[in-house]
């Protein structure tokens, strides 16, 4: 689960120079927690989709291996994230803000994909009838990459800043961003949300698939 004041910290030590003037910082500290907290906002009102489930169904028991790849992330609201950082950081420079929030939701939503490991997609099989309460936990949003989305900052920096931050210092915050939220995001499925076919046999979950995950 994704937690502001810990996402802040790992922000604030990718800003931090390590020098004990910048680590003691109250600005740096107030830009950090605003800057998570505007991001996490964001990605918490998305909505995420696994087009293909996969599974072992055997006809009285409980849904077998459950797994998903490739599940999809829509609706990462970059305004509310710009709401969240406006209130603390500079106002002249709010277009500047709101540009790289799209950027960074918008790079979310294109490049990174929802997993479920196997066994963590769960629900009741009934000989040759719907999966029943299909539901998923601990799903993972995957392949987010720091030095892309540096890059894709970067570019857009340019249109506001004629001196803009050194790569070396995006790639390392961008990198712990991304990581955190590779590592922290949790995606769910409430029972019935993951649906399938039971076939009269054991076998494999049939046209399995899920709809309206939340992210924590």
């Amino acid at each position: 689960m994704m937690v502001v004041n810990d996402l802040a910290q790992v922000l604030f030590d990718a800003l931090s120079n390590k020098k004990t003037k910048d680590r003691l910082d109250p600005q740096l500290t107030k830009h950090a927690k605003a800057y998570a907290a505007g991001v996490i906002t964001a990605i918490k009102v998305g909505i995420t989709a696994q087009p293909k489930v996969d599974g072992s169904t055997k006809p009285g028991s409980q849904l077998e291996s459950g797994n998903s790849d490739n599940g999809t992330i829509t609706n990462v609201m970059s305004d509310l994230m710009t709401a969240k950082i406006t209130a603390t950081f500079n106002q002249s420079n709010s277009g500047a803000i709101a540009q790289e929030n799209k950027a960074v939701c918008d790079y979310i939503m294109a490049t990174g994909k929802v997993k479920f490991e196997s066994g963590t997609i769960k629900g009741k099989c009934v000989s040759d009838s719907n999966l029943l309460q299909g539901n998923g936990k601990l799903g993972r949003i995957t392949r987010l990459n720091g030095s892309a989305l540096a890059n894709i900052v970067r570019s857009t920096f340019t249109s506001y800043f004629p001196k803009i931050p050194q790569e070396t210092d995006m790639i390392r915050f961008y990198t712990a961003l991304c990581d955190y939220i590779m590592a922290n995001a949790e995606v769910e499925y409430a029972p019935g949300m993951v649906i399938g076919y039971c076939p009269k046999n054991p076998g494999a979950l049939q046209g399995g698939s899920a709809s309206n995950g939340t992210i924590k």
